[in-house]
């Protein structure tokens, strides 16, 4: 009898090794999957190889080139991503609830099909996007902010990597020609994107390096980055390193006791109350040195004619993804006005005007204050480096969407990074206010 129980035993033991061994497995899958769609989501890697390391100016017609494959492989990503939110569907839809202000805009972009002008492009655009934020969703639900930078400081390793490797090694691929030639852009189809991304690769490095080992590993990439970002030739990404870098190191003053935060808080109104009076000199001045016009490259004379195509629909737009079609679309008015081939506003905050409407963009812009505030007050509360980030993450968005288009952009790697940050910020103070409640009642 003693021997059949303590066969029963070793049989018991053996498929909780197999078992144990089998979830590691998966859960080696399930990171490495997350770590190689985070690195096409970041980087144009496919579409560069596509083009032929094509650049502009060149005469090339980028959009003669056949993108399928590039294509296809969000396809995979779209399809192995919605299986981990089946498997995960209860984690899921407890994080899509935890936020429902940011539900109901996620509702709104599929209900745009129905006042589009260009439906079969609201459509498309429509399922990549709602694509996109499940992957958002998904970190949220399945990692802590901690491992969501570690994954994130991985991605931008494996960016920097492939990116020298093509500057070093396939020149005519890493390194721009034609209009600016000799910049740096590793992956990217262009400079300016390559110096963007080096600039939120900065960020998390930095953080990293501040919080885990090896830190001399995150140094060198955080060294890599500036270098990148400075060889790019961005003089935008160069601004935005030098913004968000500085707030990084100066949100930390948030972190203060209560009357020395009130006093530099105080402080810093009173000196940019300041500055404000010669903010024209200052903001000329800055763009003068780094080789801009007070147009921004063009970019402001497209404004007003966005804004001449918004008032013709101002509550509800033209659908997600529905207006920037070329010459086929409504943004036609604005590339016969200026004459150039706009792919867009280059503002982020007047194509999601231009797309969702009034309505979309209050709905974000309160999302956006409202996921500022609880990373304020958790920063306060926890003083982690992760809610400092997100701080410098926000302002670095907002920023950069003055002069680009990336906000609730589809296939981009800060679309999935807002949408992480947002729900996992309803997610932590959701927890936390449920610990204090908790607390309270076990102390009455």
């Amino acid at each position: 009898m003693s021997v059949n129980l303590e066969c029963q035993e070793s049989k018991s033991q053996q498929i909780k090794q197999v078992s144990s061994s089998f979830t590691k497995k998966i859960i080696f899958l399930e990171y490495f999957f997350t770590i190689i769609a985070l690195f096409l989501y970041s980087s144009e890697m496919i579409k560069l190889l596509i083009t032929g390391g094509a650049s502009e100016g060149d005469g090339t017609n980028m959009y003669a080139f056949d993108y399928s494959l590039s294509s296809q492989l969000y396809l995979i990503i779209y399809l192995f991503t919605a299986i981990l939110a089946v498997l995960r569907w209860k984690k899921i839809l407890f994080t899509l609830l935890i936020n429902k202000q940011f539900l109901v805009f996620l509702v709104l972009i599929p209900f745009s099909t129905l006042w589009s002008l260009a439906p079969t492009e609201t459509v498309n655009g429509t399922i990549a996007i709602l694509a996109t934020s499940l992957m958002g969703v998904y970190l949220a639900s399945r990692y802590t902010l901690r491992e969501q930078l570690r994954l994130f400081g991985i991605t931008f390793a494996l960016v920097l990597i492939f990116s020298w490797f093509f500057i070093l090694f396939f020149p005519h691929y890493g390194i721009m020609a034609a209009v600016h030639s000799g910049a740096w852009r590793g992956i990217f189809i262009h400079k300016n994107n390559f110096g963007q991304t080096m600039v939120v690769a900065s960020t998390v490095f930095l953080v990293l390096a501040n919080t885990q080992k090896p830190r001399w590993l995150y140094w060198l990439g955080f060294g890599l980055t500036l270098i990148s970002i400075i060889l790019s030739a961005s003089s935008g990404a160069l601004i935005n390193f030098t913004i968000v870098t500085s707030l990084l190191i100066g949100s930390r003053f948030f972190c203060l006791p209560k009357k020395r935060f009130i006093l530099f808080l105080v402080a810093f109104i009173l000196i940019s109350c300041s500055l404000s009076l010669w903010l024209p000199e200052i903001f000329a001045t800055t763009l003068g040195a780094v080789g801009k016009d007070t147009t921004l490259t063009g970019r402001t004379d497209l404004w007003p004619y966005a804004i001449d195509k918004i008032v013709e629909r101002p509550w509800l737009g033209y659908g997600y993804n529905g207006f920037w079609n070329g010459l086929d679309g409504e943004s036609a008015y604005i590339i016969r006005a200026v004459r150039w081939a706009a792919p867009n506003a280059h503002n982020g905050f007047l194509d999601l005007w231009l797309q969702l409407g009034f309505i979309g963009l209050f709905i974000f812009v309160a999302i956006l204050w409202e996921t500022f505030f609880k990373a304020v007050l958790l920063m306060r509360i926890t003083q982690s480096w992760e809610q400092t980030w997100i701080l410098v993450f926000l302002v670095f968005l907002i920023i950069s969407n003055l002069t680009e288009s990336l906000l609730m952009s589809r296939n981009h790697f800060s679309s999935i990074v807002l949408i992480s940050i947002v729900f996992s910020e309803s997610l932590i103070l959701s927890r936390l206010l449920k610990y204090r409640r908790q607390s309270r009642l076990v102390q009455k």
